[in-house]
């Protein structure tokens, strides 16, 4: 009984050895002694009145960034009642998931006020297909793929929305063709079963008439070109915009920084310390009047400020200079001026007199 009972006393602490050697290790690989050493240190000289919030702030420093662990799709409304996609991202922080921010991506389809019934419910269901496509997308594959990746790393986060992006546009080419041979594959069995369909004769030659002399002969009208073809835009792809947009606004909110100069610092690998922006172009005055006829005479007035001056001042100036219209349109008209009389209580007349052999006009004025 006492050699098993030794035995086992043997064996725990054999285990306690081993485990207590493996902490080691791992607290050394991470550096735990070193940084903890130097942060107890530094904290009792600085001896702050909240201690563990102190520690708290100095771990938080060594915590791994965050990462995407989640991103969420849902179907919303936009601002006209319409459906449309949102984008919602999740990310790790210090071991435990939490929600960063959401965009709402607009959708390409057009707003007919005065649409016909049947055209707004092919538009309607059309939207709503587009927008499920979206949301099944981000919520199955998209979320997926991105995951353990770094908000800040906007070019691989794209880089893989492209890769996707590509896969669907194959995919959709495909199913196309398909479609397309299955239907002429359809068209031609029925085709080859009817009989060949008769020439039609040649329509008789038109008469041609003299044309008399002294008459004006039709201008043929120009015709108008077509309208260009409308780019087919892949149902869903919404989605990979949002979730681009939705990844830069969550590294933007976790470096608490704005939006524009998250974007802004992508293209110049660094903190830009001056932003530069399109200059702006601003209708001051747009007005206009309509005529009896077909002709609608508008007026617009278009302001550019002179180029080197900073956004701020660009728009002070303009802002000044539409004030001084607004004063002028809104300004009465001035007082008539009376006409001068002459001493016999006419008008001042104009005559024609020859001088030099050529008529010029002089002015009497009494």
């Amino acid at each position: 009984m006492g050699d098993g009972g030794g035995g086992r006393g043997c064996g725990t602490t054999g285990e306690l050895q081993r485990r207590k050697q493996q902490a080691l290790e791992y607290y050394r690989e991470n550096d735990v002694p070193r940084r903890l050493e130097e942060l107890l240190n530094a904290t009792f000289h600085l001896q702050p009145a909240d201690v563990y919030g102190h520690l708290a702030n100095c771990f938080s420093k060594f915590a791994k960034p965050p990462t995407i662990c989640r991103v969420v799709g849902k179907h919303v409304l936009d601002g006209l009642g319409l459906p449309t996609l949102q984008v919602g991202v999740f990310c790790t922080i210090q071991n435990f998931p939490k929600y960063i921010c959401s965009v709402v991506m607009a959708t390409h389809f057009e707003v007919h006020e005065n649409a016909v019934p049947e055209l707004a419910e092919a538009v309607e269901a059309e939207r709503l297909d587009a927008v499920g496509i979206a949301v099944q997308w981000v919520n199955e594959t998209i979320t997926q793929e991105l995951q353990g990746l770094a908000p800040s790393s906007q070019a691989e986060v794209d880089q893989v929305l492209r890769t996707f992006f590509e896969r669907k546009v194959q995919e959709d080419k495909e199913r196309k063709e398909l479609e397309k041979n299955l239907e002429n594959l359809a068209l031609q069995l029925p085709s080859s079963l009817m009989l060949p369909p008769q020439p039609t004769p040649p329509p008789p030659p038109a008469k041609k008439k003299g044309q008399k002399q002294g008459r004006k002969t039709s201008v043929m009208e120009k015709p108008l070109p077509p309208l260009e073809p409308v780019e087919t835009v892949l149902c869903g792809s919404m989605a990979v915009g949002a979730v681009s947009l939705a990844v830069a606004k969550t590294s933007a909110s976790l470096d608490s920084h704005p939006l524009y100069f998250s974007i802004a610092s992508l293209k110049h690998q660094e903190k830009p310390a001056k932003l530069t922006i399109p200059l702006l172009m601003v209708s001051l005055v747009c007005c206009g009047k309509s005529s009896p006829g077909k002709l609608n005479l508008m007026k617009e007035v278009i302001c550019v400020p002179h180029p080197g001056l900073m956004a701020k001042q660009g728009m002070e100036m303009l802002m000044g200079i539409q004030k001084q219209i607004i004063k002028t349109i809104e300004a009465p008209p001035p007082p008539k001026a009376e006409t001068k009389k002459g001493h016999n209580g006419g008008r001042r007349g104009q005559l024609s007199l020859k001088i030099n052999g050529k008529p010029g006009p002089v002015w009497l004025n009494g």
